[in-house]
């Protein structure tokens, strides 16, 4: 069940790398310039409240370093690589173990 719920997050989020990446081909293309949304934008269009939130909540729940070089640089990263990232994570987790098939003896 465990493996069911950790395959189905990953296409989600498979799924959203993938959207993420056909608006920004074709902001980019509008554009006529690269153009990526990093997850941070994301998030504050999504939620505005939530990056907002976020840091106090990370210093006073958890350690104060954790924010600075640890969530402040995955906000920068563009959106299609965090979550292209996160759905193989999920899936690898996810998967199930093959039983090797023995011969009887």
């Amino acid at each position: 069940m465990f493996h069911a719920i950790l395959r189905i997050l990953g296409f989600l989020a498979l799924a959203a790398g993938l959207f993420a990446g056909i608006i920004d081909g074709a902001r980019s293309i509008a554009d006529q310039s690269l153009d990526m949304m990093s997850l941070g934008g994301a998030l504050s269009v999504l939620a505005p409240r939530l990056v907002t939130n976020l840091e106090p909540m990370l210093s006073q729940n958890l350690h104060p370093l954790l924010w600075d070089p640890v969530v402040l640089n995955l906000l920068l990263l563009p959106t299609v690589v965090v979550m292209f990232g996160l759905g193989l994570l999920l899936l690898i987790t996810g998967r199930q173990r093959r039983i090797p098939i023995t011969a009887p003896q």
